[in-house]
């Protein structure tokens, strides 16, 4: 390799390695931002959309009762409420995965992406989400009918931290398998 060959290779690694900072900079300053803006406005326009919610909520729960009468477990629902042997829930919000999703939306918004790779981690990731808390609230149900007790440890701590590791692994597999970066760029990302 010539001289002048190998300086501007070694130009060029600078500058995609600079252009890659800038983007690691922008998306630390953009996640929280975005962040901030869907926590901040939803509960103002979730009462607008409150109707919608109990509806998905109520089907929520049927669907896991259907599910739970295949494998024997009784189980009767109305409208959002799931009722078991020995415990009884209320399919909320929450159970949707609403906040695993905003938060993965705002993941992939502030990653540096093209917009149909943003579009396609989005559409991706809230229907894996909504099954991954549909199994979820499948589990915490089966187990706190066995076991009331275990409930509020596994509703309240486990799948709490579990939720948060679920979207990084789904926003890091967004990251591998649809944005692709460069080898170059990929290395200064992990």
């Amino acid at each position: 390799m010539k001289p002048s060959e190998h300086r501007k290779e070694k130009q060029e690694i600078k500058q995609a390695t600079r252009k890659a900072k800038k983007e690691i900079l922008r998306f630390y300053l953009l996640f929280p931002v975005f962040l901030f803006i869907i926590f901040f406005v939803y509960p103002f326009i979730s009462p607008y959309f409150n109707s919608q919610l109990v509806t998905i909520s109520s089907w929520t729960a049927g669907l896991l009762g259907f599910i739970l009468n295949l494998f024997g477990i009784n189980a009767h629902t109305s409208g959002p409420v799931l009722a078991l042997n020995k415990l009884s829930i209320r399919v909320v919000s929450d159970c949707l995965g609403l906040s695993e999703i905003l938060i993965l939306i705002s993941v992939i918004v502030a990653f540096p992406a093209n917009y149909k790779k943003k579009l396609l981690g989005i559409l991706f990731g809230i229907p894996v989400l909504y099954l991954i808390n549909l199994l979820r609230v499948l589990f915490i149900s089966v187990l706190g009918n066995w076991n009331p007790k275990t409930f509020n440890f596994m509703h309240i701590y486990f799948w709490q931290v579990a939720g948060i590791l679920i979207v990084g692994g789904i926003w890091f597999f967004w990251i591998e398998k649809i944005v692709k970066y460069e080898k170059e760029t990929r290395d200064i990302y992990s």
